[in-house]
């Protein structure tokens, strides 16, 4: 590590002697208060309609370590779906479970969240839409002013970015509307009703040793009122009706056991036009123009996560930038909003940052999803919400082949091992394992034993696997055996 941490402390220091002395450094940074002096940018395809961009940047503010997924959303294979615990709402988990069980390509954290009473549980903050199903809601969220807008996708593909209200309602057996508070969200002793239902858990709060009242539904109809008693379990096919104080008149007043009720929720956008929704925090990027402040701050230079939409509606940008460490410093909101302008957004939202950010992708011609960027954590965080991709393509023919090695330079007279991999013309990974390759090598001498490759001679060469007239090329630098290994006094 010390070894790497010279050599980027000289890279800085040539790069600030050219800023110095090189007028064209000079001109760069009296047009922007942030110049980007080197920028390194890598891209790969993660499957039909998603890309995926690494970029590395020194800026006049340090390091940046930003990745970007492109997503094609008239792509028709292509899905965005929102990660949730479909068991208990409120016990969050890594992105990283999230995509394995939901079989994701890709994913980015999402929502902000709050901690509940009971310790390692959290709750995100806004509406929740997945699967076309609202997971929880309160009435309050944006309804003095907008605050908190929310990503979502609707069921013709259009991606938005608004500032949701949400209507709760009981609707009594002679069709009286009863306003509730909350949806799937703690239950802290209020006087107005919430709902909870079989995604918020298994049991109910329990009002054992409280005034909580609660009123069980099954199949839209009132089966119990329980004052004073302990947990219940929560019906699969129902919900349970939480309150106390001046809610228990309201809830005696309007309901009894045995009634047909329904709950009804209702949003702004329509609710039952949407597919996915998380939300975020204040808008980034409004049609084009970053705002002079933002409805939801989060001062400071942190990590960050982003998305956004292109002005045509056709792709979605999902973000991430590090920050906390000495390989990324992050950003703050304006020059995150600055980023996404420049990435294409017309519209961008501000996700959960800090030591939430996370991106996870697929390889090129891998089936393993792995994390692409560097939490500051240290490790992934247990998160209540992340925004994943699916794809559904269906199988196609053997288009293109990927070697792997781990490194590209080795000595004469030793062995490096090869491997493999393909995909298809949807970019679907494809198992060739009952195939072998054809190896071959131009530019320097040496022998293919398996999946093994030992070069003869020195020089510059290229390696090239073909299986079905179909190659792959990799570059390889063959060095010399090595004398004498020396290592800095320091380490």
């Amino acid at each position: 590590m010390k070894v790497k941490s010279k050599m980027r402390g000289r890279f800085m220091l040539f790069l600030a002697l050219m800023i110095a002395f090189n007028p064209f450094f000079q001109v760069k940074a009296a047009e922007a208060d942030n110049p980007v002096f080197y920028e390194s940018t890598s891209t790969e395809t993660i499957t039909s309609g998603v890309l995926h961009e690494h970029m590395i940047r020194f800026t006049k503010q340090g390091w940046q370590n930003i990745n970007v997924l492109r997503v094609d959303v008239t792509n028709p294979y292509i899905n965005f779906e929102t990660l949730t615990n479909n068991d208990v709402l409120v016990n969050p988990k890594t992105t990283a479970t999230y995509v394995e069980e939901k079989d994701a390509v890709a994913a980015i954290n999402a929502s902000f969240f709050n901690p509940t009473l009971n310790p390692g549980e959290t709750i995100t903050i806004g509406p929740v839409v997945e699967s076309g199903k609202i997971k929880s809601a309160s009435y309050d969220f944006n309804r003095n002013k907008n605050h908190m807008a929310t990503f979502s996708v609707d069921v013709f593909d259009n991606a938005l970015i608004d500032y949701w209200k949400t209507e709760l309602t009981l609707i009594n057996q002679s069709g009286k509307s009863v306003p509730v508070g909350r949806y799937n969200m703690p239950y802290y002793g209020y006087n107005d009703l919430t709902v909870l239902d079989s995604s918020w858990g298994e049991f109910s709060p329990g009002s054992a040793n409280s005034d909580f009242v609660e009123m069980v539904v099954d199949n839209n109809r009132v089966i119990d009122i329980r004052n004073y008693k302990p947990a219940v379990r929560i019906p699969k096919n129902g919900f349970v009706v939480v309150t106390k104080k001046a809610g228990v008149h309201l809830l005696n007043s309007n309901f009894k056991v045995g009634e047909v009720i329904k709950f009804e929720v209702k949003t702004n956008p329509d609710l039952k036009k949407i597919q996915t929704a998380v939300t975020g925090g204040g808008v980034l990027v409004d049609k084009g123009a970053i705002p002079s402040s933002f409805t939801h701050d989060a001062a400071g230079v942190h990590p960050r996560t982003a998305i956004g939409v292109t002005k045509d509606g056709k792709n979605v940008l999902m973000v991430t930038v590090d920050g906390r460490q000495k390989g990324s410093k992050g950003m703050t909101l304006t020059e995150l909003a600055g980023l996404m302008v420049e990435l294409g957004a017309y519209n961008a939202l501000n996700l959960d940052g800090g030591g939430s950010t996370t991106m996870m992708a697929r390889k090129e011609g891998q089936t393993e999803v792995t994390t692409v960027n560097s939490p500051s954590d240290g490790t992934l965080r247990r998160i209540p919400t992340a925004l994943g991709i699916t794809v559904n393509a269906p199988s196609a023919p053997l288009d293109k082949l990927y070697i792997h090695m781990e490194d590209a330079n080795m000595f004469v007279n030793t062995g490096r091992v090869l491997s493999v991999t393909a995909t298809d013309r949807n970019h679907n990974p494809m198992d060739i394992g009952n195939y072998n390759a054809l190896w071959s090598v131009s530019g320097v001498e040496g022998v293919f034993k398996d999946n093994v490759f030992y070069p003869s001679t020195t020089g510059r060469g290229t390696i090239t696997a073909k299986l079905n007239n179909i190659t792959a090329e990799v570059d390889i630098l063959i060095l010399d055996a090595p004398v004498k290994l020396e290592f800095p006094s320091d380490l």
